[in-house]
C-alpha cells in the first residue's frame, strides 16, 4: 500500500502536543551534553523531533567521523511501512545531492495531508546525512511552517553533534563550555539573519562605544551588508552604505584585518594598514579610525565586523584580535540561521546556484556533459526542423465501381455470386425465372409461321394488298420475338468487368417479384482504389493537395503503402461525433489484397516544424481557444 492509499488520522492519534522552539532546543542541548556519541546523540534526538514536529515517522541517516548512524522513530499507532518507499527514496536523494526537499500525499478518506519533509544535516563538513520526517498537515502554510522547523532542528544537531562525546575524551581542551551551548541557545532563537546582525552589531557597539558598527555576510565573492548598528534599516545606495560595502569588500579579498587611522599604532602582520577603500571611508567621517574584520569558518570567510571609531580610540591589534573572538562564534550561526528560514522558493534557487556552481567548478566533466548535452537538446528542439506529420484515420474505397440493375420486372430464379467474389467480365452472377418468356416467345414463333404461310398465298393470288398485309403483320411478330429473346438474355445478369463484388447479397429474395431498376450488385474493378482519410478540422490546415504521406491497414499493420493527396473535401461532415473533412488520395495496392471499407491510420507528410512546437502547438491552441491568450 501507497503513502496515499493509507489512513492519516490513524497514524497520528494521541499524538502529544507540539513542543515550543526554545523547549526543543533545550531538550537538544541537554542530550548533546549527556550523549557519549553521535550515534546516541542522534537516536535520542528522534523522539523531540518528533515532538517538536508532531511526527507519525521519522527516520535518521548520518555519517559522523567513520561511523554510520542509522536510526527510526515511529509512532506506535503507525505502520511504518506505508512511508518506506517515500523515505527512502527521499533519503537516497538528499544523501546524493544535499538540498531540503517536501513531498506532499492526499489520503483517500480523511481530510489531512501528509508531508514527506527532507533536510540534510552537517552540509558543510566533510560529515553529512539526511532526516525524513512524515509529518501530517491541513494546508501548504503547515508544510512550510514544518519545514522550516525541520531545517532550523538539523542546523541546531549538526551545531551539537560536533561537541558530543568531547566532555568523555581524554585530550584537555576538548570539552564543550557551557558559554558554547549559550551561544548555540542565543543563535536559534533568532528568525533571521538581519535580527541577528541587529543584535550582534547594537551590542557591539554599546559595550565597545564605537561609533558605528556594521556586519556584512560573504557568499562566494559577493558581500551584502547585514546591520548597521542605530539603524533599522540599511539603503544599499546611500553614499555612506557603499564606502561601507567597498571596505568589507576589500577586508573579504585580502583576508585579511584592514585598518586606516591617523594615529599609527604598531600591528602584526596580520594586519593591513592604509588600505584605499578604507582610507576613503575614513575620509568621508571626518579623519576617524575605521577597521574591518574578517570573520571564519573552515579557513573560509564568511562576515566581515567593520567598526567606526573616533580618532582619539585608535585601533590596537590585541583590540582586533579580542573582536574577532566576540563575534567570530556568533558568525556561523548566521549561516545557520539564514539556512533554516529559507522559504521553499529559496530553498528551490539555493539548490540551482549549487548546481550552477558545481558545473562552472574545475573538474565535473560529467556533469558538465550532461548540462552541455541538455544545452544542445534544447536548443534544437527550438531551432532544429523535423518534419511534421498529421495522423488520422483512413477507409480504403474503390476509386470507381459499377452497378448492375434489374432491366425489366421478374422473378429471381438463383443467386450466383455474393459480395467479396472475385469475378470475370461475362460471368453470370445471378439468374431470372424466364419460363413465362420461353412460351410466349414459342407462341409468337407459332404465330409467325402462320403469317408466313398467309404471305405466300397472297403473293399466290397476286393481291398487292394482302400481300403487304402479310408481310406488315409478320414483322410485327419479329419485333415482339427480339424483344421477348432481349428479356430472356437480359434475365442472366453477367459482370460487366473483372473485379470484386461489394454488395448484392439476394439468397433470402430468390422467388420473388423484383420490379425494374432494382440495384441488383455493386462491382468494384480489380484496379484501382483510393484512401479516404478523416483529418480533424484542427490539423486541415496543414493538409494541402499534392501532399504525400503512407498508410497502414489493421489487417496488414506490418506493410505500409504510399499515398497522393488529390483532393480535399470542401465542408466538414461529422463521424462519430467529431467535425473531420474527407481527404481522398490516389494509391496502389498489390492485386488480390484489398478489399472495400478497410480501416486504418494514415500518416500525411507535411512542412518542417521545430520540436518544440511539435510537441507545445496543441496546448497553446488549447490556451489560445479557452483563454484568448
Amino acid at each position: 500500500m501507497t503513502p496515499t492509499e493509507s489512513n492519516p488520522e490513524t497514524a497520528v492519534q494521541d499524538e502529544p502536543k507540539i513542543t515550543t522552539r526554545e523547549a526543543a532546543i533545550e531538550d537538544l542541548v541537554d542530550i548533546a551534553g549527556e550523549a557519549s556519541s553521535a550515534q546516541a546523540f542522534f537516536k535520542r534526538s528522534l523522539p523531540v523531533f518528533a515532538q517538536h514536529l508532531q511526527c507519525a515517522y521519522i527516520e535518521v541517516e548520518v555519517r559522523h567521523g567513520s561511523t554510520m548512524v542509522s536510526d527510526s522513530w515511529s509512532h506506535p499507532q503507525s505502520e511504518p511501512g506505508f512511508w518506506s518507499e517515500t523515505v527512502a527514496t527521499l533519503m537516497t536523494d538528499t544523501l546524493a545531492e544535499p538540498r531540503t526537499r517536501a513531498r506532499i500525499f492526499k489520503g483517500r478518506d480523511a481530510g489531512l495531508q501528509v508531508a514527506f519533509l527532507c533536510a540534510p544535516i552537517g552540509v558543510h563538513s566533510r560529515n553529512g546525512g539526511a532526516i525524513v520526517a512524515v509529518v501530517p498537515c491541513v494546508a501548504d502554510q503547515d508544510t512550510d511552517a514544518n519545514l522550516e522547523r525541520l531545517d532550523l532542528l538539523c542546523a541546531l544537531a549538526s551545531s551539537l553533534a560536533q561537541t558530543v562525546g568531547r566532555t568523555h575524551a581524554a585530550e584537555p581542551g576538548l570539552a564543550a563550555s557551557d558559554e558554547d551551548v549559550g551561544r548555540i541557545r542565543k543563535v536559534a532563537g533568532f528568525t533571521s539573519q538581519t535580527e541577528l546582525s541587529f543584535a550582534i552589531t547594537n551590542k557591539l557597539r554599546t559595550r565597545d562605544g564605537c561609533d558605528q558598527v556594521v556586519l556584512s555576510s560573504v557568499k562566494g565573492t559577493k558581500v551584502r551588508l547585514l546591520a548597521i548598528s542605530g539603524n533599522d534599516s540599511v539603503a544599499p545606495r546611500s553614499p555612506g552604505v557603499k564606502l561601507i560595502l567597498g571596505a568589507a569588500q576589500e577586508c573579504a579579498d585580502l583576508k585579511r584585518i584592514v585598518v586606516d587611522q591617523a594615529q599609527e599604532t604598531t600591528c602584526g602582520e596580520g594586519v593591513v594598514s592604509g588600505g584605499r577603500m578604507h582610507r576613503s571611508w575614513g575620509e568621508s567621517t571626518g579623519g576617524g579610525c575605521v577597521a574591518s574584520i574578517p570573520l571564519f569558518q573552515d579557513e573560509k570567510v564568511i562576515a566581515v565586523l567593520s567598526i567606526r571609531r573616533g580618532s582619539a580610540q585608535p585601533f590596537g591589534e590585541e583590540d582586533l584580535e579580542e573582536l574577532r573572538g566576540l563575534v567570530e562564534p556568533y558568525a556561523t550561526g548566521l549561516e545557520m540561521v539564514r539556512v533554516a528560514r529559507r522559504s521553499l522558493l529559496q530553498h528551490a534557487l539555493g539548490s540551482a546556484r549549487s548546481m550552477i556552481g558545481g558545473f562552472l567548478r574545475p573538474g565535473s566533466w560529467g556533469m558538465k556533459a550532461v548540462v552541455a548535452a541538455s544545452l544542445a537538446l534544447c536548443a534544437w528542439s527550438v531551432y532544429g526542423r523535423i518534419s511534421y506529420s498529421v495522423s488520422a484515420p483512413c477507409e480504403l474505397v474503390p476509386a470507381s465501381s459499377r452497378q448492375l440493375a434489374v432491366a425489366s420486372d421478374g422473378v429471381l430464379g438463383a443467386v450466383l455470386a455474393l459480395p467479396g467474389d472475385v469475378v470475370e467480365e461475362g460471368e453470370l452472377l445471378c439468374q431470372f425465372d424466364t419460363s413465362e418468356l420461353e412460351l410466349e416467345h414459342a407462341r409468337l414463333r407459332s404465330e409467325l409461321a402462320i403469317l408466313d404461310v398467309d404471305r405466300y398465298r397472297a403473293l399466290s393470288t397476286g393481291v398487292p394488298a394482302d400481300v403487304e398485309m402479310a408481310e406488315a403483320n409478320s414483322k410485327s411478330i419479329r419485333a415482339n420475338l427480339d424483344l421477348i429473346q432481349h428479356r430472356i438474355t437480359a434475365a442472366s445478369v453477367r459482370a460487366t468487368v473483372d473485379g470484386v463484388v461489394l454488395s448484392g447479397d439476394h439468397r433470402n429474395r430468390i422467388g420473388d417479384s423484383l420490379p425494374k431498376g432494382t440495384l441488383l450488385y455493386e462491382i468494384a474493378p480489380a484496379e484501382g482504389w483510393k484512401l479516404e482519410i478523416h483529418v480533424p478540422e484542427r490539423d486541415v490546415g496543414a493538409v494541402a493537395v499534392g501532399l504525400t504521406g503512407s498508410f497502414a491497414n489493421h489487417s496488414r499493420p506490418e506493410d505500409s503503402f504510399d499515398f497522393l493527396i488529390e483532393r480535399i473535401a470542401p465542408s466538414a461532415e461529422s463521424i462519430n461525433g467529431q467535425n473531420v473533412f474527407t481527404v481522398e488520395a490516389g494509391c496502389e495496392l498489390p492485386a488480390g489484397w484489398a478489399r472495400s471499407g478497410m480501416e486504418g491510420f494514415a500518416s500525411i507528410d507535411t512542412a518542417e516544424r521545430a520540436p518544440a512546437w511539435i510537441v507545445s502547438h496543441r496546448a497553446l491552441d488549447f490556451l489560445r481557444l479557452h483563454f484568448w491568450l
